[in-house]
């Protein structure tokens, strides 16, 4: 795939539909900044055919309505190669962009020097944090890891949560791989390792790829009844589902054994109850009826939060190679002046993890049960100096 095929989403959200046409059933909505590699020459009255592999989502062919579409890389369309998009206006409600009534005859948004921060038409920046470009100027240049996989932050754009994670690998190239792909994959704002170095792969002021809801799990949340507690995410490289295990589709179908790899979006326990897993979710939060910070049905928990990797692959015991004390050390000072900085209280409901604002794709594993939660408290509540 030649890189003259390949754009990126320049709204907000953008419906990928199943056929061309606003009645035509949607797939999934691209967020900004999200890779699309266009897959033929045909244009169909403005709509695309595309490929997109999103995070969280996971791989989908359909179209797009290609005026919301950018070249990437910094690419020229191509006369005789790709088509323009046509100079007709938008269907209605197609994407969530700035100027959506004049979006024909906007300026697309340009990139600001190296730093990725992401302009509006009229040259504004999105709402920044303590620095104009979004870097933490105590991480030096070495450890800075600028990305594709980022976007513009939701609304106002004030951060609400920091939200921690592992890597789930000690292999720092794959890590460095997973989060700088151009393929609109996963990434975070800040990673922390065992001795306590600390790598920022997204300004602050963008929006980080870490903790992406699926469709299918999104529609378990909004039943607001708890029932999402019947259900884990299906995972093909878990290997510890029970023999018994009934594996579902996003219909909510039993997937046959021979379609599983194809199909399984979801499995339920082989007695149909719940998962034992969520007894840690519970212990945390009691049997609250949809996961923290779920808000509204389309809450993303990546629009106003900030994503931190924990270089670890977690355990439920508090070993200390997995959570060494030079890590709790700088994830303290991290934390507590994330927190000063946003104007967020250092506790429970303001810094959690993956496992908290999306269970059923993490069920305790994220940062898992051995991380002492209260040491990093006591931390980042002695910070009152920017990290150093």
């Amino acid at each position: 795939m030649s890189i003259d095929r390949i754009f990126r989403v320049r709204a907000r959200r953008l419906n990928l539909r199943e056929q061309p046409g606003t009645d035509a059933r949607v797939l999934v909505a691209l967020d900004e900044g999200q890779a699309v590699a266009r897959l033929d020459d045909v244009n169909r009255g403005g709509w695309w055919y595309v490929f997109a592999d999103t995070p969280g989502e996971g791989i989908y062919i359909g179209h797009v309505w290609s005026e919301y579409l950018t070249p990437a890389f910094g690419a020229e369309l191509i006369a005789g190669n790709v088509v323009r998009p046509p100079p007709v206006p938008a269907p209605p409600g197609e994407a969530d962009a700035p100027g959506t009534d004049d979006a024909a005859d906007s300026p697309e948004r340009e990139t600001g020097g190296e730093t990725g921060v992401i302009l509006d038409s009229d040259g504004s920046a999105p709402p920044a944090p303590a620095w104009p470009d979004g870097w933490n100027p105590a991480i030096p240049a070495a450890r800075r890891h600028p990305t594709g996989n980022q976007g513009r932050r939701a609304g106002n754009g004030c951060i609400d949560r920091v939200i921690l994670h592992i890597t789930g690998t000690r292999n720092f190239d794959t890590i460095i791989e997973r989060f700088t792909a151009k393929s609109g994959g996963a990434s975070a704002h800040y990673l922390v390792m065992p001795d306590g170095v600390i790598h920022q792969f997204v300004p602050e002021n963008l929006r980080a790829f870490h903790s992406g809801i699926n469709r299918t799990v999104r529609s378990l949340y909004q039943r607001q009844d708890g029932t999402w507690r019947q259900y884990k995410r299906y995972f093909s490289w878990h290997k510890g589902y029970p023999a018994d295990a009934i594996f579902v589709d996003s219909r909510f179908a039993v997937v046959p054994p021979s379609r599983r790899a194809e199909d399984a979006v979801l499995v339920m326990p082989g007695h149909r109850g719940e998962w034992q897993d969520y007894a840690y979710f519970d212990r945390r939060w009691g049997r609250a009826a949809v996961p923290v910070g779920f808000t509204s049905p389309d809450h993303d928990p990546n629009s106003n939060s900030i994503g931190i990797e924990i270089f670890s692959i977690g355990a439920r015991d508090p070993l200390a190679d997995q959570y060494t004390a030079d890590m709790y050390s700088a994830l303290g000072m991290l934390v507590g002046d994330l927190c000063r900085r946003h104007n967020l209280p250092v506790s429970r409901e303001a810094v959690c993890g993956h496992e908290d604002v999306n269970p059923v794709e993490r069920w305790g594993w994220d940062p898992n049960q051995g991380f002492d939660w209260e040491r990093l408290f006591e931390l980042a509540r002695k910070i009152d100096t920017p990290v150093a």
